[in-house]
Formats: structure tokens, sequence, C-alpha cells
């Protein structure tokens, strides 16, 4: 993400950050992030506004933003968002995220 942080979904243990610390002998730190409502995350897709949007298996798609704080959005239908289902466009102007979900897939235009 643009705040220099990386973050990994798993589908059983949920949503990690890790930042990097170049230097030192422990090369990055990892922290579990709270506040989704499942564990079970299939997909992530930086963007760069600095927010990261974080499909789910049965929750549908979230946004974390900046400050980490989550929100669910509710353009996307679906409770499932496929795995490898978010797709990041940002050479075209709004930037373009497309969500593939197991109803339907959504195209959210970034700006």
């Amino acid at each position: 993400t643009t705040d220099g942080n990386y973050y990994v979904g798993s589908n059983q243990y949920g949503l990690w950050q890790m930042t990097p610390r170049p230097g030192v002998t422990d090369p990055a730190t990892w922290v579990r992030i709270s506040g989704l409502p499942t564990s079970a995350i299939n997909a992530l897709a930086a963007t760069n506004d600095g927010s990261l949007y974080i499909g789910t298996e049965n929750a549908g798609l979230w946004r974390m933003d900046p400050q980490k704080k989550f929100s669910k959005v509710s353009e996307v239908t679906g409770s499932r968002v496929r795995e490898g289902g978010l797709v990041y466009d940002p050479t075209v102007s709004p930037a373009m995220l497309y969500v593939l979900t197991n109803d339907a897939l959504t195209v959210l235009r970034i700006p």
C-alpha cells in the first residue's frame, strides 16, 4: 500500500499487516488487523488513494481506508468475492476496480 506496508489475507487467519524494517536483524513485524466480520479472505487490492480492498469468502467486499477504518462496499452484490477476483486498473481516469463475486462482475471507479 502507499504507506509502505504489505498485507496478506488468509482463508483461516484473517488480514495481516507486514511492516518492513530495513537494516534490522528481524526483517519485518507482523500484526493481525481486526475489524472485519470474517477471517476468510479471498482477495486483496491496494489502490493509489491508500485504500486496501478486501474480498471475503462470505461477507462481500470491504474497504480499509488509510486510517485503517473498515467500511462495507455496498455497491458490490454477492457475498463471496472470488479468489483473484479483485483487479485494480490505475491506467484510466478515474481508476477502476473490477470485482468478481458469486453474483456479478462489478466495476467501481476509484477517484
